[in-house]
């Protein structure tokens, strides 16, 4: 029981954060979404459809459209050398703290 709880309250812990909150982006792996977990994106709130489909971004698991993942960057923890898709958020503050690299 004294394990169960230690459990639930860690997963609170993480449930509670956000990918923004990370004290070290550059090297932090995310928990990625999973598809069930959100009828919207999670920047613009547009409903995923049949064509407006979800993915998730790389940089911090966050479940987003077409529209607010247009860009690719390498994410060190997913792939040393492969550029993967973001959300533009992310993009953003990769590009402007140095840590961007793509194409």
């Amino acid at each position: 029981n004294k394990w169960i709880n230690f459990l639930e309250n860690a997963l609170k812990k993480v449930s509670e954060k956000k990918p923004e909150d990370a004290e070290d982006k550059d090297n932090a792996a995310p928990v990625l979404m999973h598809y069930s977990e959100s009828e919207n994106c999670m920047r613009c709130q547009q409903k995923f459809s049949f064509k407006n489909k979800r993915h998730n971004c790389r940089s911090c698991g966050y479940l987003v459209c077409q529209k607010c993942s247009s860009n690719k960057t390498l994410v060190p923890w997913v792939h040393k050398n492969k550029l993967q898709r973001v959300c533009d958020y992310c993009y953003n503050l990769r590009k402007a703290s140095g840590n961007h690299k793509d194409k």
